[in-house]
C-alpha cells in the first residue's frame, strides 16, 4: 500500500504568500498520507519549460524539511501545472536503493503509483526492482508504437488494461507538461477535490487523507474517480464551480469505446509549450 497526493493549479495571480500556503497545505496533505506509506517519499513539479522531481528513503515528515525537497517546492509559481507527491510502503525493492522509490521515469515519462502489478515481470524492461516500474515501462513500449513516444489517453490505455493486480497512478510527460494523466482500475482509490477560492484541483489516495490535513475546508467533497478510467488534466482551468458552468472531463474505460464519464472542472491546455529535462537533487 502507499499513497499519493496532488495539486493542479489553474490560473491565478498569487502572491508569494498564496503559493506559500497551497505548498503548506500539499506537504500536510503528504504528511497525512503516511498512514499509508513510511519507507520513502517523493514529489515532482509540472512547469511548462520542465519537471524538476526528488525521492528519498524517508517518511514524509522528514523528507519535507530535507534541502532537496524544498529546493523542488521552491519551484512552484503561478505558472506551475501541478505537484505531485507519493509515500511508499515497500513491497518490492529496497527503499534504501532509491532508484525503487516513487517518482519512477522511463525516458520522457514519469509517474507515481499505488497498488500492486502481479504481472509485472511481463513488461519490465529495465533492471529496477519495483513492481511499480513495469507500468512505466510498457507505456514507454507502447507510447513509441502508438504515438511516437509521446504519452496519451490512448497510449495508457493500452498499458493499463493489460495490467493485473491493483492500482491507482498519476503520470506526466517531460515533453508534453501541458497535461497530467490520472487513472485508476477498481481496486486502488484515488480522490479529487476542486478549491475554487485557490483555483486547485486536489488529489489524494482517500477523502479522509484530505480531511486529515484540512484539505476539504473551503472545497468541495472528495469524489472517487470512476473505475478503471483515465482523465486527462491541464491548466487554464475554466473555473465551473465558480461560474456554475459544469463542463465534461473525459475519462477513458480501456477496453472500450471513450465515453464521457465525469463531470469535474477542467482545466484546459497551456498556450505556453516547453520541453525540459528531470532533475534529481
Amino acid at each position: 500500500m502507499c499513497g499519493i497526493t496532488g495539486m493542479i493549479l489553474g490560473n491565478k495571480n498569487r502572491t508569494k504568500e498564496d503559493l506559500d500556503k497551497l505548498i503548506d497545505n500539499f506537504n500536510n496533505l503528504t504528511v497525512a498520507c503516511t498512514i499509508r506509506g513510511r519507507h520513502a517519499t517523493g514529489v515532482y513539479v509540472v512547469n511548462p519549460d520542465g519537471i524538476i522531481m526528488t525521492k528519498m528513503p524517508l517518511s514524509a515528515e522528514d523528507a519535507i524539511d530535507t534541502e532537496r525537497w524544498q529546493e523542488v517546492m521552491s519551484k512552484v509559481s503561478n505558472d506551475t501545472i501541478a505537484v505531485i507527491g507519493h509515500v511508499r510502503w515497500a513491497t518490492h525493492g529496497d527503499p534504501i536503493v532509491n532508484q525503487n522509490n516513487h517518482p519512477l521515469i522511463n525516458q520522457n515519462i514519469i509517474g507515481v503509483h499505488n497498488g500492486i502489478i502481479s504481472n509485472y515481470q511481463d513488461f519490465k524492461t529495465t533492471n529496477i526492482e519495483v513492481d511499480s516500474q513495469a507500468i512505466l515501462d510498457s507505456l514507454r513500449v507502447d507510447a513509441d508504437s502508438m504515438n511516437n513516444g509521446k504519452l496519451n489517453t490512448e497510449v495508457i490505455a493500452e498499458t493499463l488494461k493489460k495490467l493485473r493486480g491493483k492500482f491507482a497512478v498519476v503520470l506526466s510527460d517531460i515533453r508534453q507538461t501541458k497535461n497530467v494523466y490520472l487513472a485508476r482500475d477498481k481496486n486502488a482509490p484515488l480522490v479529487y477535490s476542486h478549491n475554487c477560492k485557490d483555483n486547485v484541483l486536489w488529489i489524494a489516495s482517500t477523502g479522509e487523507i484530505m480531511r486529515s490535513a484540512g484539505i476539504h475546508i473551503g472545497s468541495t467533497k472528495p469524489k472517487l474517480l470512476h473505475a478503471e478510467s483515465i482523465a486527462r488534466v491541464s491548466k487554464d482551468i475554466v473555473d465551473t464551480f465558480q461560474n456554475k458552468e459544469m463542463e465534461f472531463l473525459k475519462t477513458y474505460r480501456w477496453g472500450v469505446r471513450p465515453t464521457i464519464k465525469e463531470i469535474v472542472p477542467v482545466f484546459t491546455q497551456l498556450e505556453r509549450r516547453g520541453y525540459g529535462t528531470t532533475t534529481d537533487f
